[in-house]
């Protein structure tokens, strides 16, 4: 892909290193046939100093703490996937999440410490492939 071309998710990646410590440990494993997949995207708090002496009568806004935010991936149902998913859940423990999202200049790569909060399973249709939805909460920047 060249230089200032447009691009679309197809390609996307998501891995987990299972080490289970938030550290990078080497060990990352693909999470395979992701249909839809979240960036986490960190955000600025704000908080507001509101003073009765302040001689402009305005409300000063100032930069608080960051917040990693959440991110979800969603995949067809299989039962190792969801039960891998689910062993990490349980462990309430942190693992690094590494997405790759493919670019006009490459691919870029985003690596943040994450807390799977939910596995949540679709309703079961006649007609669709059966897919679940892995909820991630950043734990840290």
């Amino acid at each position: 892909m060249a230089v200032g071309d447009e691009s679309i998710g197809f390609g996307g990646t998501c891995e987990i290193d299972d080490a289970g410590n938030g550290s990078a440990s080497g060990s990352y494993v693909e999470v395979p046939m992701i249909t839809s997949l979240g960036v986490p995207s960190q955000t600025t708090g704000i908080v507001e100093s509101k003073r009765l002496d302040l001689p402009q009568a305005v409300i000063k806004k100032i930069a608080a703490l960051k917040d990693g935010g959440e991110f979800s991936i969603k995949q067809q149902f299989t039962h190792a996937q969801f039960a891998r998913l689910e062993v990490i859940r349980s462990a309430r423990q942190t693992n690094n999440f590494r997405i790759t999202i493919p670019d006009d200049d490459g691919d870029t790569e985003i690596t943040v410490p994450g807390i799977i909060t939910a596995n949540k399973t679709d309703p079961l249709e006649a007609d669709k492939i059966t897919e679940f939805e892995t909820m991630v909460t950043v734990a840290g920047a």
